[in-house]
């Protein structure tokens, strides 16, 4: 060995040794950066490659690669050759039994590829062919080969020329039909071993096959589907190193293919043939025998759930009748549907709403046989269970495999639900009518009427959703009889009842959600609105305790209900309009600040049963006067002039409040509820009111004098993120005060359910959360107010000659804006404003 292989070899060593210290090892691995880039380099990686350390010989391996990489252009026709046939001639030795020697060599060969197949190297498989001839090991080697070619070139896109990448393209697919033919061979060849370097040259065939199966051709893939899927199918039973895990995503594959409909029938059919469809269903029963315990066969088992939902989902692209053995297809995504892994759930509801938003797969009789049994279970289903952290439950077990908290959780629940709700909602025809409101009506009558007290929470949850979806659709869709609207008056009757007689804040709570879902009956039995309204008055009331959670949330829901009573059931209500407003007005003295704020938005939407035009504005100016009288005091034009006096306004130049108590008695405090009410009952009016006489706005020349307050205080806001700003917040609260809340967080790495209960978001009396929730609820509002001011009067805003000037005080400090408020601002606010003033001016052009 010569010196200079030596001091190569030496280095090597030093560069993967633990022990060696970080100067000696930078020194080394320069030393062997060097040697890459020497004209030695061809030379000294053969001498490394020939060494019987296996570490050495990879490093080898790299200078080769390195060599083809970056100098392969460099190198004239016989040097390439050379390395070429070198290359080849050690794929051929025995030093191929190392994984990782065979790993390296193909990266090389692929790298050569890239550079001469098929102008220069027409003879490349017959090589290969030599190369798997040689021993079973050696059979691996053109599949893994031909593999990471099809990644570079096709799946991974790595070839950055063009026209080089689609000469490449072009070759692969004219030898597609050879590349079946030779992994059907060589898988349906090792069926007949059973050790392990058979085993492995069958991985390596699934997994060259699965590569490729997914792009090409259905003229190519035709030919050769069948006996593809036969020989796939037969290693669904194969445990060894995981054989029917890597032939179920080869399945999947196929399954999951997005190509001209008209071209994927046939591609359909076969995989709802015999052999695949019974292979995969018997192979899926013996994995759902074992359960949570078990993660290498629940692994599997999601692989081929995975299979059978992409098919079902491809089965509705092309769906022109049923498929052979589709009953038996329904049969596994139903017990999917069932199974306590909220992952396959989610993927059977995913299957199923495919199939029942279709309109010719919905009207089969299997599939409505499914349906009939699906939405009587559906109720048990959407309950929460099995969230990652009770690990107690079957269900739990398998929540903690597939998700690594409770978040990630409740984002596939949430879908999950969602889904389950569409295939409700599609469900509600008449050929299933009867049985929906059969499940309602006997939910409300035998558990919230007659047991309201024994009802567990995720039941409440999940039938709340479940009724309201059902009698909702079912009455949009007139499929309601007189009976239908008899019984389910007397189940109002009966729920206002329990509400009536009940002293539980939480209780009352559910309840009026199932009085909500049956506001259906007033647009038959009007009179049942009297006594609604008495109980919404007794509750809204009551001397209760201001400081339980229970109560306000009680009180917002009472608001909120009456929100959707007018804004959904408008035409019923219409000829009560003033017996409502009698309740909003005779309440707001028992109501906190933001409680009346969202009475505000209640008034705003009874504003749109006004008779005209003027009436509707003289209206909305007398819900208004307090709150635009607010926005007009020199107390607030003066707290939002600078950032100083802000921030002196809500009391973060102040010590922070020690405990709620203190809170509650704080004058700063005191300022930041007035604030946030009022920005609230803006954005309620903005919301709610829709004009009588489009398209002027009622509540344009009403806000107009208030409107430079509110855009200084986008400013004001936006400048909070100033480093100058910041210096000047009080030590007690620090500069986190402007950072991300727990529910902004939320917000982005999750769905928000509308239907959540409504609950404080303020858990502590940690004075620095409170500051960050104001912040966050504040800016929330701002942003709102100034999309809806685009929205919804666009044509008086955009004509004020202030207009420009509000533009850019709406953009200022967009560089210390942090991503999560810009994101915010972007698709609140900006975005909106940005693309209606833009047709605007199309609009005008057109003129």
């Amino acid at each position: 060995m010569g010196s200079q292989l030596m001091t190569l070899v030496d280095a090597i060593r030093a560069v993967y040794d633990p022990n060696t210290n970080n100067e000696k090892r930078i020194a080394a691995s320069q030393l062997i950066e060097s040697a890459k880039e020497s004209n030695e380099a061809q030379s000294l990686a053969y001498e490394l490659i020939s060494q019987d350390d296996l570490l050495i010989a990879h490093v080898g391996w790299n200078f080769i690669e390195h060599l083809i990489k970056f100098k392969w252009l460099e190198l004239d026709a016989e040097v390439r050759l050379e390395v070429r046939n070198n290359c080849f001639a050690q794929m051929s030795s025995a030093q191929m039994a190392h994984a990782e020697l065979r790993n390296a060599v193909a990266r090389c060969v692929v790298a050569m590829i890239e550079h001469e197949w098929p102008q220069n190297w027409p003879e490349l498989f017959d090589q290969l062919d030599q190369v798997a001839s040689i021993s079973t090991v050696h059979a691996q080697q053109p599949f893994t080969i031909l593999q990471r070619l099809v990644e570079n070139v096709v799946t991974m896109v790595t070839v950055e020329n063009i026209a080089r990448r689609k000469e490449l393209n072009n070759a692969i697919g004219a030898q597609l039909p050879l590349i079946f033919q030779m992994s059907i061979r060589t898988l349906e060849r090792c069926l007949h071993y059973s050790d392990d370097d058979w085993m492995l040259l069958a991985r390596c065939a699934l997994c060259l096959v699965g590569e490729v199966v997914e792009w090409a051709s259905a003229k190519v893939l035709e030919p050769h589907l069948n006996a593809l899927l036969r020989a796939v199918c037969a290693y669904l039973d194969k445990p060894q190193f995981s054989l029917y895990e890597y032939a179920a995503r080869c399945l999947w594959r196929i399954a999951s293919r997005r190509r001209a409909k008209n071209d994927e029938n046939m591609i359909v059919l076969a995989l709802f043939g015999d052999v695949p469809m019974r292979s995969m269903l018997a192979s899926a029963s013996k994995a759902a025998s074992v359960g949570a315990e078990n993660v290498e066969h629940y692994r599997y088992l999601k692989a081929l759930c995975d299979v059978l939902s992409a098919l079902g989902i491809h089965l509705s692209d092309v769906f022109r009748k049923a498929p052979p053995n589709f009953g038996m297809y329904l049969s596994a995504i139903e017990a999917f549907l069932h199974h306590p892994s909220l992952y396959l759930r989610n993927e059977a509801a995913n299957v199923l709403v495919s199939f029942i938003s279709h309109t010719e797969i919905r009207e089969d009789p299997l599939f409505n046989e499914l349906i009939s049994r699906a939405i009587i279970a559906l109720p048990k289903l959407i309950e929460k269970v099995g969230v990652p952290s009770d690990g107690s439950s079957q269900h739990g077990c398998y929540s903690q495999i597939d998700y690594d908290d409770d978040a990630q959780f409740m984002h596939d629940f949430i879908q999950f639900r969602d889904r389950c709700i569409r295939i409700v909602r599609y469900a509600c025809v008449e050929r299933h009518v009867e049985s929906l409101c059969k499940i309602v009506e006997e939910w409300i009558r035998n558990r919230c009427i007659a047991s309201p007290q024994s009802v567990p929470e995720v039941e409440w949850e999940a039938m709340q959703r479940y009724s309201r979806m059902v009698l909702s659709t079912c009455a949009e869709e007139g499929l309601l009889s007189e009976q239908h609207m008899h019984i389910f008056t007397e189940l109002f009757n009966g729920v206002l009842s329990q509400v009536a007689k009940c002293t539980n804040a939480t209780l009352i709570n559910r309840l009026l959600s199932v009085l909500s879902s049956l506001f259906i009956v007033l647009a038959s039995h009007p009179d049942r609105l009297t006594p609604f309204l008495v109980q919404i008055r007794r509750l809204l009331t009551e001397v209760v305790d201001d400081s339980s959670s229970d109560e306000k949330s009680m009180r917002r829901h009472c608001i909120s209900v009456l929100l959707r009573l007018i804004t959904t059931f408008s035409d019923a209500v219409k000829d009560q309009a003033e017996s409502i407003l009698d309740v909003c007005l005779s309440v707001r003295g028992f109501l906190s600040a933001m409680q009346q704020a969202a009475c505000t938005h209640v008034l705003a939407a009874l504003s749109n049963l006004c008779v005209n035009f003027e009436s509707q504005c003289n209206f909305l100016a007398s819900t208004m006067h307090d709150c635009v009288c607010y926005f007009r005091s020199s107390e607030i034009t003066s707290a939002i002039s600078n950032d100083a006096q802000f921030l002196s306004y809500v009391g973060f130049l102040s010590q922070a409040p020690l405990n709620n108590e203190e809170a509650q008695n704080s004058a700063f405090v005191s300022n930041r509820r007035s604030l946030r009410s009022n920005l609230s009952a803006i954005e309620g009016v903005l919301t709610q009111v829709r004009s009588v006489q489009p398209p002027a706005h009622p509540a344009f020349q009403i806000i107009r004098p208030i409107l430079p307050t509110l855009f200084l205080l986008a400013e004001r806001l936006n400048s909070l993120h100033e480093a100058q700003s910041i210096s000047l917040i009080h030590p007690s609260y620090g500069p986190t005060v402007v950072d991300i809340t727990e529910s902004d967080r939320q917000q982005l790495i999750s769905a928000v359910d509308p239907l959540a209960p409504c609950l404080s978001r303020i858990l502590t009396e940690d004075p620095r959360n409170h500051a960050r929730c104001f912040v966050s609820d504040v800016t929330d509002c701002i942003q709102s107010i100034t999309g809806l001011l685009a929205s919804k009067m666009a044509n008086e805003l955009f004509a004020d000659v202030n207009m420009e000037s509000w533009s850019a005080q709406l953009v200022s400090h967009i560089p210390s804006i942090p991503d999560f408020r810009l994101r915010f601002w972007i698709r609140r606010s900006w975005y909106v404003s940005i693309f209606i003033r833009a047709a605007i001016d199309w609009a005008c052009m057109d003129e």
